[in-house]
């Protein structure tokens, strides 16, 4: 869950009950607590969390927060959310051709990303306007650079309009791409040198994860628990975010090695042992169950032990 709706994980509790089911509620982002929810909203949300047979988050400060709305500590199970994805060769054709011009055109390419604009008491809350900032200081030195902002949904076209306007005055209109088609980012993180997620509020990152688990060195704000690997530095100080990038780019093969040597990162394993343990095994030379009694998974592997688990995302 990543919105301030109750309803949702009600109506599975309702539904789990219904079908006689054990359900798992994941939280991948609470950044109030309860403060997310209305009086009624955090008396339902009391409800579901302890009536659940298992809650699952990304950090430790989420399962607190859960804790404080009424989750038992023992049954809040701590999971970084990366699953790597399929490639797949359609991902990589809905790209738009000028954003493949553009990297072909650059050198260090570096990708960034948003779902929207949005500011909080006049706060960029996804750094949009630190990448102009660091496209603009890395220009100095690196003339080719090239940084391609990923905004599916821009949202607040007066602030939008703005960035454009700061990017001309800069004189980096031919180095900054906001690349707004709808599309996956993983296929031109695959290709970039560097990713940044210069985020002011965030809860993990999985922009971040992606980049790592492709080898490509990931420089990330410190405002949460990032993936191992990451290069952090101080959330909204423009002058250590263009230092991180800079020292990456200049140490790159020594960055590279590092990722390389690394571990995949992969959340998948974690999260069906949470599954499978609420499942109860199949006998032995046991045949298919009976369509009533077959399990009610909205994520089901046909490879495990039967069982009835709902999963709320």
């Amino acid at each position: 869950m990543v919105n301030r709706s109750w309803q949702v994980p009600w109506l599975f509790r309702i539904l789990a009950t219904l079908k006689r089911a054990r359900f798992v509620v994941t939280y991948h982002s609470l950044r109030y607590g309860s403060g997310d929810f209305s009086r009624l909203g955090r008396r339902m949300m009391r409800s579901v969390l302890q009536a659940s047979s298992r809650c699952v988050t990304i950090n430790e400060d989420i399962k607190g927060k859960l804790v404080a709305m009424g989750a038992s500590p023992e049954k809040v199970s701590v999971v970084p959310p990366y699953l790597p994805p399929v490639i797949k060769e359609e991902d990589v054709a809905a790209v738009p051709p000028s954003v493949w011009t553009f990297i072909a055109a650059h050198r260090p390419v570096i990708p960034a990303n948003a779902f929207a604009i949005i500011r909080d008491k006049g706060v960029d809350l996804y750094g949009i306007d630190m990448c102009v900032e660091l496209c603009a200081a890395l220009k100095k030195l690196y003339p080719a650079v090239g940084l391609v902002f990923f905004l599916p949904d821009v949202r607040d076209y007066e602030y939008f309009h703005e960035l454009e306007r700061r990017i001309a005055e800069k004189g980096i209109g031919g180095n900054f791409l906001f690349q707004t088609t709808p599309c996956q980012l993983y296929p031109v993180i695959m290709k970039s040198d560097i990713f940044v997620r210069p985020t002011a509020v965030d809860s993990y990152g999985i922009s971040v994860a992606e980049a790592i688990h492709f080898k490509v060195p990931a420089v990330a704000s410190d405002v949460c628990l990032r993936p191992e690997g990451a290069v952090l530095y101080k959330s909204r100080d423009a002058a250590d975010f263009i230092r991180c990038v800079k020292a990456v780019w200049e140490n790159y093969p020594d960055f590279k090695a590092k990722l390389e040597s690394a571990g995949p990162v992969n959340a998948l394993g974690d999260i069906l042992a949470i599954f499978c343990a609420l499942s109860p095994p199949l006998s032995p030379g046991a045949g298919p169950l009976p369509r009533q009694h077959r399990p009610y998974r909205l994520y089901q592997q046909p490879e495990l032990s039967a069982g009835h688990v709902l999963a709320v995302h």
